[in-house]
């Protein structure tokens, strides 16, 4: 089953190759992770034409790494998602999520749960809110969070992923 996609920045022009070990759902968009320092945007190449050797894989989490997993990250999971590892170094290397926004069950009011401790979480929660409340599409506040430029990676990774579930959940 093993699927290669390439992502590449927007910003930098780097890239990275991924390989899917398991069946799941994979996102679009990525932070950059092709150049130390790059804030950028990497975009899926939609599993095209790829060649080379991977340097990412996405895969289920083992028992141990989903055990560690926050209850939002386990949702995603048991949704069908995927999680990304680095192929070279300790799996322990890959970004932790700090902190994962997730919306509410009528789908217009957005809760949020922490996952680590990160005092920027409420005011990226409400940049995000803002956001939506503007009927700004998935790509519009993608850009928008990379603009800022002061995000960390794991502040990118936490947002993206709720926001991603987020925008699957309405359609958008």
């Amino acid at each position: 089953m093993e699927k290669k996609n390439r992502y590449t920045c927007k910003s930098c022009g780097g890239s990275i190759i991924t390989i899917d070990r398991d069946e799941g759902v994979t996102p679009m968009f990525l932070r950059c992770r092709a150049t130390s320092g790059c804030r950028g945007e990497m975009v899926s190449s939609m599993y095209r034409g790829v060649t080379g050797t991977p340097t990412f894989e996405w895969r289920k989490p083992t028992e141990v790494e989903y055990s560690r997993m926050q209850p939002e990250m386990k949702q995603h999971i048991d949704m069908g998602g995927l999680d990304i590892y680095p192929i070279q170094g300790n799996v322990t290397d890959r970004p932790k999520i700090t902190r994962d926004i997730t919306f509410g069950e009528d789908k217009s009011t957005l809760g949020h749960s922490l996952i680590g401790d990160n005092p920027r979480a409420d005011e990226l929660e409400a940049f995000v809110v803002d956001c939506v409340k503007k009927n700004m599409g998935l790509e519009a506040i993608i850009t928008a969070l990379n603009e800022r430029g002061d995000l960390t990676d794991n502040e990118w990774t936490a947002t993206i992923f709720g926001l991603g579930h987020y925008c699957a959940r309405i359609g958008r």
